[in-house]
């Protein structure tokens, strides 16, 4: 362990910063901003991630039926409302029912997801089936 090792270099640094922000007085406005920038980019990364697998998958999502499109897309937004939305959830009963939705609604998408992509896999199996049949 030495101060030449990133990790405990890197933790040193902070360590540093959040001392002298500690003594200035401003640590609590700096890492409100500092969690408020952290709860963007997590937002950014979720639609960027998301886009991509809607991107690759738009087949997929439109052999879906409506009920489940709806489902799938309400879902998601659902999960970036409740993200974006998370300081309304600070209250003392709050959190739990926070975890309940977040939880319910990831487990939709995901179940949802891979329903339509098996859905998705038979419809392929069935057509490349039928060619065969004819030719």
């Amino acid at each position: 362990m030495t101060l030449r090792d990133p990790l405990w270099r890197n933790l040193g640094i902070l360590a540093v910063v959040s001392a002298l922000l500690t003594a200035a007085g401003q640590g609590g406005r700096v890492s409100g901003i500092l969690l408020l920038v952290l709860r963007v980019l997590f937002l950014l990364v979720l639609i960027g991630i998301a886009f991509s697998v809607w991107r690759q998958n738009r087949g997929t999502f439109g052999l879906m039926p409506l009920r489940s499109r709806v489902l799938l897309y309400g879902s998601a937004i659902g999960l970036v409302l409740l993200i974006a939305t998370a300081d309304l959830w600070a209250s003392s009963s709050a959190p739990g029912s926070f975890v309940v939705v977040f939880a319910s609604s990831e487990l939709s998408v995901a179940d949802i997801a891979t329903a339509g992509a098996a859905r998705s896999e038979r419809v392929r199996v069935d057509a490349i089936s039928t060619t065969r049949r004819g030719a």
